[in-house]
C-alpha cells in the first residue's frame, strides 16, 4: 500500500463502498439507486473497466458482505423494510443470500439454507460447518478461536476446541461491536468498538481487551474518549505492533455539531499497546486522499482497495 507519492491508484468505480474481491480483475459492491441499496459487479483490467452491471433485484435492500469466486456473491439482504406498528415476516429481516451474477438469482437464502446445509463442503477435509448466534465473527491468525458479539451488542464470546465464554460485556446493550483479533498468533488481544452501533455521527471508541481467551473481563481505551471523535474498526500488521483505524479527527466540520464528524481517513497507531496515550500520541494519517469504512477488511495487503474517497463514495485500486 503505497502512502507517498507516487501512490499508483485509479479510480474503478464512482459511487461505490465496501467492495470484495471475486477474483484479480472483478470486484462487488454495492451502492445506492434511489431509495434502495444494491450489489454490483464490475470488471477491470489494467487500461479499462467494464460497466457496473447490477446482481441483486429491484426494490430490495442488499449490501456486500464477502465474494465466493468471481461469479458469486453472498450479501446481507432485506426483501422488505418493516414499518412500525406491524408484525413483522421473515421479508422484512436481514438474511445472507448468496447470489450467481449470471443468472442474477439466489443459490442459496434464508429459505432454503437449512436444507442445504449437508451440500457445503469443505476442500479441507478437517474444516466442517460451525453454527453459533451471534455477529461480527472474527477468527484468530492461526484459525483455532473465532470471537465475536451477541445479538444485543452487549457482550464479546470467544469459541474454540475447549469451550464458548464470555470475555466481556457491556452494562447496556447496543454498546459493543466489530471485535478483531491480533494479527500476531502469539498475542492473545481483542481490539473492538465501543459507543453507539452504526452511528457514524456519534463519538466511538477503541479499545483494547489483552489476554482475551482467558475471559478477564478488562478492557482499556486505545482512542481518547473525551475527544468526540468516531474512531473504528481497527486491524494490526502482521507483528501485531501496530493499528490502522479509520477515524473523523483531522477533518473540517460543522462548528455548530455537537459531535466532531467529519470526512473518514485512515490512521496508523505506532503503537498498539498505547494508542492514543503513548509517547507517539497522535497516530499517523495516510495522506493518500482517501478513507474507508471498514480497514479491517483489508490486512495491510500488497493490493488494496478503498470505499470511499474525499468527494463522494467510491472504489480505488492500488498496489
Amino acid at each position: 500500500m503505497n502512502v507517498e507519492k507516487p501512490f499508483m491508484r485509479r479510480m474503478v468505480v464512482e459511487n461505490g463502498g465496501w467492495p470484495t474481491w471475486g477474483s484479480e480483475n472483478v470486484l462487488f459492491f454495492h451502492r445506492k439507486v434511489g431509495d434502495f441499496w444494491a450489489v454490483f459487479r464490475v470488471e477491470f483490467t489494467d487500461t479499462s473497466t467494464s460497466e457496473p452491471t447490477r446482481v441483486t433485484p429491484d426494490k430490495s435492500n442488499a449490501m456486500t458482505r464477502v465474494a465466493i469466486n468471481a461469479t458469486t456473491v453472498a450479501v446481507s439482504m432485506i426483501r422488505d423494510l418493516a414499518k412500525f406498528g406491524i408484525d413483522r415476516t421473515a421479508e422484512h429481516y436481514r438474511h445472507i443470500v448468496v447470489f450467481d451474477s449470471n443468472t442474477k438469482q439466489p443459490v442459496m437464502d434464508g429459505e432454503n439454507i437449512e436444507k442445504q446445509f449437508h451440500k457445503i463442503k469443505s476442500p479441507v477435509p478437517d474444516v466442517g460447518l460451525f453454527r453459533l448466534s451471534g455477529a461480527f465473527p472474527t477468527f484468530s491468525k492461526d484459525g483455532k478461536k473465532v470471537a465475536f458479539v451477541d445479538n444485543e451488542f452487549k457482550s464479546v464470546w470467544v469459541a474454540d476446541d475447549k469451550e464458548m465464554r464470555k470475555v466481556y460485556e457491556m452494562d447496556v446493550p447496543g454498546k459493543i461491536f466489530s471485535p478483531v483479533w491480533n494479527q500476531n498468533k502469539d498475542k492473545d488481544i481483542l481490539y473492538v468498538c465501543i459507543g453507539p452501533a452504526f452511528a457514524a455521527d456519534q463519538p466511538l471508541d477503541i479499545y483494547r481487551i489483552p489476554n482475551a481467551s482467558q475471559g478477564n473481563g478488562h478492557a482499556g481505551a486505545l482512542t481518547d474518549v473525551d475527544d468526540g471523535y468516531n474512531n473504528a474498526f481497527p486491524s494490526t500488521n502482521p507483528e501485531g505492533t501496530k493499528l490502522v483505524f479509520r477515524s473523523t479527527r483531522d477533518h473540517p466540520e460543522d462548528p455548530n455539531a455537537a459531535v466532531k464528524d467529519g470526512f473518514k481517513n485512515l490512521y496508523i497507531m505506532e503503537n498498539a499497546e498505547e494508542g492514543d496515550f503513548g509517547a507517539a500520541r497522535v497516530p499517523t494519517p495516510l495522506r493518500c486522499c482517501f478513507a474507508e469504512s471498514q480497514p479491517q477488511r483489508h490486512r495491510f495487503q500488497a493490493w488494496d482497495r478503498s470505499g470511499r474517497t474525499r468527494s463522494g463514495f467510491g472504489i480505488i485500486i492500488w498496489r
